[in-house]
């Protein structure tokens, strides 16, 4: 398996805090139809990565931090359509309703069942 640099959570031993260090982890495969592999090329530390390590946002031990992030398309799912290998693409990890109050009115950054989409 091939393997990349990637920015690791690692939770301080018996706390919420902890670090991000620079690893090298194996490249994520297409499982599923619908995923699409994406080789980052630029990536943002966020107010959310920044919760996680002082505690205030929860997060798992040994997560790859990074929400925010443009890249090259490598490889797509078989159901994909409209995406191709090699297209450039500014990623939105964000899930919205599309049927909230927030999201009726054109504010979907206010979403009141936002999820996070991407790993």
């Amino acid at each position: 398996m091939e393997k990349m640099l990637a920015a690791v959570f690692h939770k301080d031993k018996g706390k919420n805090t902890g670090v991000i260090k620079i690893e090298e982890v194996y490249k994520p495969e297409i499982h599923e139809g619908n995923e699409i592999l994406i080789e980052v090329k630029a990536c943002g530390i966020c107010g959310t990565d920044l919760k996680i390590l002082q505690g205030a946002h929860p997060a798992n031990d040994n997560t790859i931090l990074g929400h925010e992030f443009s890249g090259i398309v490598r490889d797509v799912g078989g159901q994909i359509r409209d995406i191709n290998a090699g297209d450039k693409v500014i990623v939105d990890p964000n899930e919205k309703c599309g049927f909230c109050e927030a999201c009726r009115r054109g504010l979907p950054n206010l979403c009141t069942h936002l999820a996070t989409g991407t790993t």
